[in-house]
């Protein structure tokens, strides 16, 4: 975009003055919508992904309060806890 807004927007051909300001003026209008594209897309991505990421969070946390009955369920809570000691570092 630094591109097209830094050339001139009338151009000396010979005999003829080539006008393209109407071109420019739509570049730089095209080049700053799909940077709002990029950047309301980014966001929608990075909001997912933090959702996904706290309701990860919130069902091992649940999961870890229950208190276990069978000595399966002890087993699965340690390495559901060990599982989250190793994603902390």
């Amino acid at each position: 975009m630094n591109d097209v807004k830094n050339k001139q927007q009338q151009k000396p051909e010979q005999f003829i003055i080539l006008d393209c300001s109407k071109l420019k003026n739509s570049l730089i209008e095209y080049g700053t919508d799909f940077i709002q594209q990029i950047f309301a897309h980014l966001i929608k991505e990075s909001k997912e992904d933090l959702n996904a990421l706290l309701n990860e969070f919130t069902d091992t946390v649940e999961e870890l309060k229950t208190p276990p009955t069978q000595l399966e369920h002890l087993k699965k809570n340690k390495d559901l806890y060990n599982d989250v000691r190793a994603k902390l570092t």
